[in-house]
């Protein structure tokens, strides 16, 4: 086996155990053991994200028109995503009352989008935790 089989291994075995992690995250323990395993998950996503750009950077570093690819289409999914995380949030508002305050607080606010642009929160429409959908794209612009 040469040494970038090797590699190749390494990483895929580091990936599987930071999906687990991911897995934690999603469908947590109770107790004391839940609550360490979801700590796990949080890193594991941060580390299978990094693991990723490792491996992306690693293999195609010379071919800049497949990250461009990628970008494109991981931009289509967290579009995709947001659209129906905002219908979503607009009929639960509509359907709470509370529409107007909703618009005023957030939609017509320029900090929402600022927040959105610089750090990735999209806690507005209720999807923070697709922030690494975000991250991702800011990382194949990077």
């Amino acid at each position: 086996m040469n040494s970038t089989n090797k590699r190749n291994h390494l990483v895929d075995a580091m990936k599987a155990i930071a999906a687990l992690g991911v897995v934690f995250v999603h469908f947590q323990f109770p107790g004391v053991i839940g609550r360490i395993f979801a700590s796990f998950g949080t890193v594991g996503v941060i580390f299978f994200f990094l693991i990723s750009g490792y491996q992306t950077y690693c293999t195609d570093s010379h071919d800049s028109g497949k990250i461009l690819r990628r970008f494109k289409r991981n931009l289509k999914l967290v579009s995709v995503a947001l659209l129906v995380y905002l219908a979503y949030s607009v009929i639960e508002q509509i359907a709470l009352g509370t529409i107007t305050a909703w618009v005023t607080n957030y939609l017509l606010n320029p900090i929402t989008y600022i927040r959105l642009l610089i750090l990735g929160d999209l806690d507005f429409i209720g999807c923070g935790h697709l922030w690494y959908m975000v991250a991702m794209l800011y990382g194949y612009l990077i």
